[in-house]
């Protein structure tokens, strides 16, 4: 491979690298499903005690998917393809958790803001991380190819 051809395939590599809008609003709406995930978990978990343990342990696993969630949503913001894999999992985990958690708190008397806006921020959330994954795929090999010509960017 000539000189020119190397620099020219680097350049497009180090393009690929801008983090795209598609990866910026499934970051965006993921981190805020996330924290939206813990606070519902920690609102409900503080402030009532279930004589049934399933009331009691949903909150506290919405608690922490919610977290992995958040924290998986700053990985892909930084075009993170296997934090995008994941998120994309947890986001359809915090859906199903968050839809169950607001027709179960419903129907016990126990909705809360919270739940409900839950609800659709992590349905969002569960689609827009798939979407992304084309973009963190291109950006992460694009990574690796870098690194392996010598320009490893503190990635």
């Amino acid at each position: 491979m000539t000189d020119s051809s190397r620099q020219a395939e680097q350049e497009r590599d180090l393009a690929e690298l801008q983090v795209k809008g598609t990866t910026k609003a499934a970051a965006a709406v993921s981190g805020m499903s996330g924290a939206i995930a813990v606070l519902t978990g920690l609102q409900f978990t503080t402030s009532a005690s279930f004589h049934d343990a399933l009331y009691n342990v949903v909150p506290w696993a919405l608690s922490g998917l919610g977290a992995a969630q958040l924290g998986l949503s700053l990985l892909v913001l930084r075009n993170h393809f296997p934090a995008n894999v994941a998120a994309s999992v947890v986001g359809g985990l915090v859906a199903c958790v968050a839809l169950g958690w607001a027709v179960l708190a419903s129907t016990s008397g126990f909705l809360s803001a919270f739940a409900l806006l839950e609800v659709p921020l992590a349905g969002s959330a569960a689609i827009l991380a798939p979407l992304a994954l084309g973009a963190t795929r291109r950006a992460w090999q694009a990574k690796k190819r870098l690194a392996d010509a010598g320009l490893e960017l503190g990635f």
